[in-house]
């Protein structure tokens, strides 16, 4: 019986170790499965009473199936233009590229002028760049042309002679051997002014962050070291930074003694503090500068303070084209622009998805849009298009429209038209680690009720 026990006990023992084991490698499979892309757009006129017309589009990508790192997708948007005045006219036309997606790790290709080409009638022309704060809204026409402007933008709170106070403060703990040892971080904490019309605060990124409930606002400072120093802006006024609060993020945090002292102010206007953060690594103009961080300011209703990272413009920035087309009366021109596109990737499938997305809504800024062609050429397949007519062909899809679509173009592509959707390994372990205690508890179990038996059998 003693050997039929220990046999069985192992076997079970085994049998639950195999079941364990085999369920957790699957738990792999947690890294991001998605990454965001960025819309592309067709171009449009700055002026509301433009004559010309669009005669005709042609809009073509060329997708490369291969996907390696260093390939790229393109596009190129083909216009037909017409002046069909008796007048000599000068259109001002605007093309908006979309924002840097994130996924780029720099912004290399996004801002690489190669890769850009503007064309009249075949010929290369030199457009100029322009960029306008995006952020994370999506593209519309009205919101965002109005945004490319010549001058400053004007704002009742952040004017260019706005006082503007930069403090460096300095933090000195005393806390006896105490901080050394516990190795924790230590917050500091003070109540400040929270009325946007007045005053509003930029912390920089030595500044863990913020908070307010319903009878004041705070600055929270958090401290790795006795003595440290921080900068923070007071726009609008002076400021009083007291900070009496110090204690430990623990569980069970303690009070500490501390303090914080005004190493030094500076006093500046804003179009000063503006300038004097221009980024140093990115062609942009002082107007364009100047706008889109103030519009980046301007874009939080509720204001309270502004966190770090102020100045990480990928993703935030719409990027243009603009430039200048003559025509004679009755003059047709071809005006061909031609750029990188850059799809969102759904990496949740065993073949990842691409989702391809442009914005026809800008050529409804044209008094007349007559007819467009679309031509994606891909050996992948169509899985879902926010367009119907395309039809298959020899590795391209085609699709013809005799007026602009009421709809923005998106479309997914793939090397297989039956995506599988990867294992979920988390699913799977959770399951397993639930099938491990029930025979975990089966095991238990069984054990008592043959000690239980072997006890009875002895009396």
């Amino acid at each position: 019986m003693k050997q039929v026990l220990k046999r069985t006990d192992t076997i079970m023992a085994a049998c639950l170790s195999a079941l364990l084991f085999s369920w957790l490698p699957v738990a792999a499979n947690s890294a991001l499965q998605y990454w965001e892309g960025s819309d592309a757009s067709g171009v449009m006129t700055t002026d509301q009473d433009c004559p010309v017309i669009v005669g005709h589009e042609t809009l073509t990508f060329m997708l490369d199936d291969a996907k390696e790192p260093d390939s790229m997708d393109r596009f190129a948007a083909e216009y037909t233009f017409v002046n069909p005045s008796d007048l000599q006219v000068t259109a001002s036309l605007a093309f908006p590229f979309g924002s840097r997606p994130f996924y780029l790790t720099s912004s290399g290709s996004y801002d690489d002028p190669s890769l850009y080409r503007v064309l009249v009638n075949g010929e290369e022309i030199e457009p100029a760049v322009r960029y306008t704060w995006l952020g994370t809204e999506k593209f519309s026409v009205g919101n965002d042309l109005a945004r490319l402007r010549d001058g400053y933008i004007g704002d009742t709170f952040f004017r260019k002679d706005l006082p503007v106070y930069q403090y460096t403060l300095h933090f000195s703990l005393e806390d006896e051997g105490m901080f050394e040892e516990s190795g924790c971080y230590i917050q500091a904490e003070t109540d400040v002014i929270n009325d946007p019309a007045r005053i509003r605060y930029l912390l920089s990124g030595d500044f863990a962050g913020y908070g307010n409930d319903q009878s004041h606002a705070y600055i929270v400072m958090s401290l790795s070291q006795k003595e440290q120093d921080a900068v923070v802006y007071a726009f609008g006024q002076e400021s009083d930074f007291a900070f009496t609060s110090f204690r430990t993020t623990e569980n069970m945090p303690r009070e500490m003694q501390g303090s914080c002292t005004v190493t030094k102010v500076e006093e500046m206007t804003y179009e000063e503090y503006v300038m004097a953060n221009k980024p140093a690594d990115l062609a942009i103009s002082d107007t364009d500068h100047y706008n889109a961080l103030t519009e980046m300011f301007r874009s939080d209703e509720d204001f309270r303070f502004i966190m770090p990272d102020l100045y990480g413009y990928e993703g935030g920035l719409m990027k243009w084209y603009t430039y200048q087309l003559a025509f004679g009366p009755g003059e047709t021109l071809t005006n061909t622009v031609e750029a990188p596109i850059w799809p969102s990737v759904d990496a949740s499938y065993e073949e990842p998805e691409y989702e391809y997305r442009y914005l026809l809504s800008p050529a409804s800024s044209w008094k007349e849009f007559k007819g467009l062609d679309v031509v994606i050429n891909s050996g992948y397949e169509m899985l879902e298009c926010s367009l119907e007519g395309f039809a298959r062909e020899e590795n391209c899809y085609r699709a013809h429209f005799d007026r602009l679509p009421e709809e923005e173009l998106s479309f997914t592509m793939c090397s297989t038209a039956a995506p599988k959707k990867k294992t979920n390994g988390i699913v799977y372990v959770i399951i397993g680690y639930f099938v491990f205690l029930l025979l975990g508890s089966l095991l238990l179990i069984y054990l008592i009720a043959r000690l239980i038996k072997k006890i009875f059998t002895r009396k």
